[in-house]
């Protein structure tokens, strides 16, 4: 496996900085303002801080909108679509 990459897939939005720390890969990452993220599933759990802006997720008929120091939790495997405020967002 090549660790100078992170995962492929890992994220929609542009990586700042990561690094792999034993059992987890730890990113920073920037969204676009606006963007859109129709429904996709991970192949592994995972925790998301989000730092700035905010992110509206889409997860079956429940819609959030999740602003700075909020921490979410997705199962592997969970469906979910989300849509990035004007402002972008960083988690």
């Amino acid at each position: 496996m090549d660790h100078a990459q992170p995962p492929k897939h890992f994220t929609h939005g542009r990586i700042l900085r990561w690094r792999r720390v034993v059992g987890l890969v730890l990113a920073e990452v920037q969204y676009a303002p606006g963007l859109r993220v129709s429904r996709h599933v991970h192949a592994h759990a995972r925790f998301v801080l989000v730092l700035a802006g905010a992110i509206t997720e889409i997860r079956g008929d429940d819609t959030q909108t999740h602003g700075p120091s909020t921490l979410l939790f997705r199962r592997a495997g969970e469906p979910h679509a989300y849509l990035v405020s004007r402002a972008g967002a960083a988690a």
